[in-house]
């Protein structure tokens, strides 16, 4: 039976009458993310998108806010909003804004929805081994004046909707059947069955 002891000052001292036979070492888990939640939802068409999200920052059952953004302007024609950690996500922006000011200087224009997407995506990709806990859309209109909405997941794999709508965050998986069953006409946003219309 080993005897559990502690250091001190005093030098090492045993704990009397305390046993931790049958224990292992204890161990504490350290993660430097922390999931709060969200969730975004983006709907375009003909010469319109629509990109909505909660303000509800929470953590595990806690709810430390009730009034936050998750969605950002990048440029005159695009936004993004995402869901997950909300310091991650802020960061995240900080440098998606960074990027498309410099992109704007060299190229005297603003980034059309097209290259948001692909900036988003090689931002992702490029922070794979310690990514940014945030699970973006983008939405915006591309350059035929139609809706462009884009989900990612974590490490930058994006697809652009077919039926021009996506979900992402924590109820995604309550809120992509319902547009599915709205919206959808291909199948292609959620790889459900075409609708028999």
């Amino acid at each position: 039976m080993a005897q559990p002891y502690i250091q001190s000052t005093e030098g090492v001292k045993a704990l009397p009458g305390v046993s931790i036979s049958g224990y292992g070492p204890i161990q504490h888990q350290f993660s430097p993310y922390d999931w709060n939640g969200g969730t975004i939802v983006a709907i375009g068409g003909k010469d319109y998108v629509v990109l909505a999200s909660d303000k509800r920052l929470a953590t595990g059952y806690n709810i430390k806010s009730r009034g936050i953004t998750r969605t950002f302007k990048i440029s005159e024609s695009t936004y993004i909003a995402a869901g997950g950690c909300h310091a991650d996500v802020t960061a995240f922006y900080n440098n998606l804004k960074y990027r498309a000011t410099m992109y704007k200087f060299d190229n005297n224009e603003e980034m059309g929805s097209e290259a948001v997407a692909q900036l988003v995506s090689n931002t992702l990709y490029y922070k794979r081994f310690f990514p940014y806990y945030a699970l973006p859309i983008v939405a915006g209109l591309d350059r035929d004046g139609v809706g462009y909405c884009a989900g990612y997941d974590a490490v930058g794999s994006y697809i652009r909707s077919k039926d021009n709508y996506t979900v992402n965050g924590s109820a995604a998986s309550v809120a992509m059947p319902i547009l599915d069953n709205l919206f959808g006409t291909s199948g292609g946003s959620s790889g459900v069955y075409p609708k028999k219309i």
